[in-house]
């Protein structure tokens, strides 16, 4: 291309310096008229080549024109331009322009021929054949670029050669064989897990599941160049989430056995982790904040020392949100405004609009400091609560989890929890059963002090749930649990007819939409068995929030003991109501059948004085206050819960006594790290006392309290206190436990764009009391044990903990039956 234009501007200097000689000669100069254009060396294009250049005969010349025209037969025609001759015309002012051309070999239609791998499209992008001409001279670059997307495709060996076909260019390629990654590892890495059995489990992040280029299960992964340089990216992007903003990353390859088979290693510097030196907030308009700073410092939980988070900082600026939302200040983000200014919504994030705050590094040390700029907006009310696409659900279902009422400030906090109340519900999924609930402000036309508030939400239609599965515990044994739950039901809506029953079902028109659920569930046990169903309307006088429940349920128990088997059919309704979040109260009655038989021999007497069939009809109240949100790893909170039954008197029935039951439990935190492991004291108790009534003697065997057993004292075997001559356990009429305990972290995994650590495994300290009799004034001797208890969480069942508990008694009687080890699923209460 440098000697085509060497050459071109040669020429047009010989053109020029005859028209100087001319001016010097005395001649007056006029414009120069192509009178023809002579093509040398079209090979039978000369028409081609006259109606696309840019010089036109009987038209001005002009150098430029000229150039252009140059320029045109190289990049269309693929013709250089050897030599430019000027020859005078016929006429006076006219020139005749002679072309001496060198045409190309060049072809318009490309294949590809010996690919299997990859495919024609996927090499024509990448090497940037996409319709365009290609001529002899461009053969080996083409070549090249094959050759170089195989190699970063994994391939080794390639070979590529273009085959003239005559009308169209081939290139052959043999691809050669392709590179499969056979291991993947890490080196530097000290901060993330790494696969092996937190692989397996799913436990918190992994750096193998950030990759996309991967050694595969059950077969090797193809390598790939372009993966590897996204997944180096995305280990940076994840490094830098955790405060790591210095890491650099670079993978090498190492051959592993045979030719085709490499090891990714994955070089990792991970550099210091930067800390949080402080935390600043300023008003976007200048002046104070209507927040004092100190509470916005305590509103954002960012103190000196903590590690350096963009997750902390979105959990910040989320509770500070949260803060103005309950003056009544809609965020920016969530309003559909109508003109209105979006200066009059809340907002926090940098300085120059974005959402995230200004973060300033110092350029010695490893730590930033934190600026908020905060837009404070104005309070609004809520005019009304507007709501779309529920399609089958009935309305009052919708609006009694929505915490806002028209006339309240339009607190999104409130809005906030709503919205996770109709998520938990599970009835609005989309097509691939994700949660479809939306919401967001709209300003109210010409009133700006008013908005309405509008969800959107997807009905999925009738929700059933199906679970198999099985259990064991050192109480009951092994166990199958199989259930099936139909939420979202309408037992009072049937179909139009008979014959359209299962359209109706299926389309979500019949027995659906009115919140009420159905549930079957069997579990048939070796110790323990039990068969139930139920039906549940939360909201009986349809009052939305502070609403009156209903349960009816039937169930049959049998336990099988070693003094006697007990079978247990019981009915019932539980209407209960709650008072805010935390706060509930229940009763109800029930109707009863205990059968106690196939006594052992020397059986309790509480138990065979009441051999046969016993009715019984019991009426229950209780209250329960529960401030505790993770039982798992409960920073702080206590639950209390009491409950009185009367059974029989009044009612009827063959029995006659009153019991109640006194549970509390409080949690202390002790201390907490940077990661946000807890240290967390724990003190629970419970308090259990039945009269009898009538010309009842003996509180019946079935109804009655012991001690034992992971539920009360660990250390002990399942009603193993106070075993009398025959070893049976002894019944009480009153008993009491208490625990103190220490619970500390021993693993915990991270979880994307959460601030705290996800605690998986923790372990506890424990001393266990205890003791039973006749009555509080006549015990028998306490009960002490202690010991240490491992509780893991696993993923897949985050609501069913299990405990491995390992105990000893520090107190016991000759009778009593012990249990080193015990395994408990659930928490205890």
């Amino acid at each position: 291309m440098m000697l085509k234009n060497l050459f071109f501007s040669a020429c047009l200097l010989c053109v020029v310096g005859s028209s100087s000689f001319a001016a010097q000669a005395g001649q007056e100069q006029q414009a120069t008229i192509v009178e023809d254009i002579i093509v040398v060396g079209a090979n039978g294009e000369v028409e081609q080549v006259l109606q696309g250049i840019s010089l036109a005969i009987g038209e001005e010349f002009s150098a430029a024109l000229l150039e252009d025209s140059v320029e045109w037969l190289w990049s269309q025609m693929r013709m250089r331009v050897l030599q430019i001759r000027e020859l005078p015309g016929s006429a006076l002012g006219s020139i005749v322009i002679e072309l001496l051309v060198d045409p190309l070999r060049s072809w318009k239609q490309v294949v590809f021929e010996g690919y299997d791998e990859l495919t024609p499209p996927e090499i024509e992008i990448a090497v940037g054949l996409t319709g365009q001409t290609i001529d002899e001279l461009e053969l080996t670059k083409y070549e090249q670029r094959i050759l170089d997307f195989y190699f970063e495709q994994g391939f080794r060996g390639a070979e590529v050669s273009a085959v003239d076909r005559g009308d169209y260019l081939a290139f052959v390629i043999y691809e050669g064989q392709q590179l499969t990654v056979s291991d993947v590892r890490f080196e530097g890495n000290t901060f993330f897990n790494e696969g092996g059995v937190w692989g397996i489990f799913h436990w918190g992040l992994d750096l193998h599941e950030s990759l996309q280029q991967t050694d595969g299960v059950f077969s090797d992964d193809d390598f790939s160049v372009d993966i590897v340089v996204e997944d180096i990216n995305s280990l940076i992007m994840l490094y830098r989430e955790y405060g790591f903003l210095d890491v650099e990353i670079d993978c090498r390859l190492e051959e592993q056995g045979g030719l085709n088979k490499v090891a990714l290693i994955y070089e990792i510097n991970e550099g210091p982790r930067y800390t949080i030196r402080s935390v600043q907030f300023k008003n976007s308009r200048g002046g104070g904040l209507m927040v004092e700073d100190d509470e916005l410092k305590e509103l954002s939980g960012i103190v000196a020392g903590q590690f350096y988070s963009p997750a902390r900082l979105g959990q910040s600026a989320f509770d500070i949100q949260a803060r103005y939302a309950k003056y009544g200040h809609p965020s920016r983000r969530k309003v559909v405004a109508n003109g209105d200014k979006a200066d009059n919504y809340f907002w926090i994030g940098g300085e120059n609009g974005a959402d995230e705050p200004d973060v300033l590094f110092d350029l010695d040390e490893p730590v930033v400091d934190v600026v908020f700029t905060i837009q404070e907006g104005k309070a609004f009310r809520l005019r009304d609560v507007v709501l779309r696409g529920y399609l089958g659900t009935q309305d009052r279902i919708v609006r009694r989890e929505v915490e806002l009422e028209p006339g309240d400030e339009a607190r999104e906090d409130l809005v906030n929890r709503s919205w996770r109340r109709l998520n938990g519900l599970g009835y609005f999924k989309d097509a691939n059963n994700n949660p479809a609930v939306d919401w967001h402000w709209q300003q109210v036309d010409g009133r700006h002090d008013l908005m309405d508030l509008v969800f959107d939400v997807q009905d999925k239609g009738m929700m059933n749930n199906f679970r198999f599965g099985g259990a064991w515990n050192s109480e009951t044994g092994p166990a199958l649990m199989v259930s099936l739950t139909k939420s979202n039901v309408d037992m009072f809506d049937g179909a139009d007819s008979f014959t359209t029953v299962f359209t109706d079902l299926q389309d979500g028109m019949a027995f659906h939409g009115a919140g009420q659920a159905l549930r079957v569930s069997a579990q048939p046990g070796r110790r323990y068995s039990s068969y139930a169903i139920s039906f549940t309307e939360p909201d009986l006088l349809r009052e939305h929030i502070d609403r009156l429940g209903l349960n009816i349920s039937t169930s049959k128990n049998l336990r099988y003991q070693r003094s006697h088997e007990e079978q247990r059919t019981f009915s019932g309704f539980t209407l209960s109501r709650r008072f805010g979040r935390n706060v509930s109260i229940f009763g109800g009655p029930t109707l009863g059948r205990v059968v106690l038989d196939d006594f052992a021999l020397g059986a309790p007497g509480a138990a065979t004085e009441f051999a046969g069939s016993n009715s019984y009809t019991t009426l229950m109240f209780g209250a329960r206050r529960n401030t505790v949100l993770d039982p798992f790893s409960p920073v702080d909170g206590s639950m209390v819960s009491m409950n009185v039954a009367q059974t029989g008197g009044f009612l009827g029935g063959d029995w006659d006594f009153t019991k109640s039951t006194l549970k509390m439990a409080k949690h202390f935190g002790l201390w907490e790290d940077a990661e946000s492991h807890r240290w967390i004291l724990s003190l629970k108790g419970a308090a259990m006392k039945a009269w009898l009534q009538g010309d009842m003697t003996t509180l019946p065997y079935s109804e009655s309290f012991f001690q034992g057993g992971y539920r009360t004292l660990r250390g002990f075997a399942f009603r193993g206190t106070n075993r009398d001559a025959n070893g049976f356990a002894s019944p009480g009429s009153a008993a009491w436990n208490a625990s103190i305990e220490l619970g500390f972290p021993l693993f915990a995994t991270r979880s994307r764009q959460a601030v705290s650590m996800l605690e998986n495994v923790r372990g506890s300290a424990f001393v266990d009391f205890g003791a039973l009799g006749s009555d509080f004034g006549a015990m028998t001797s306490t009960r002490v044990s202690t010991g240490i208890a491992v509780q893991v969480r696993m993923p897949f069942m985050a609501q069913l903990p299990i405990s491995l508990i390992f105990a000893k008694p520090l107190r016991l009687e000759d009778d009593d039956q012990t249990a080193t080890f015990q395994l408990q699923m659930g928490s205890s209460f």
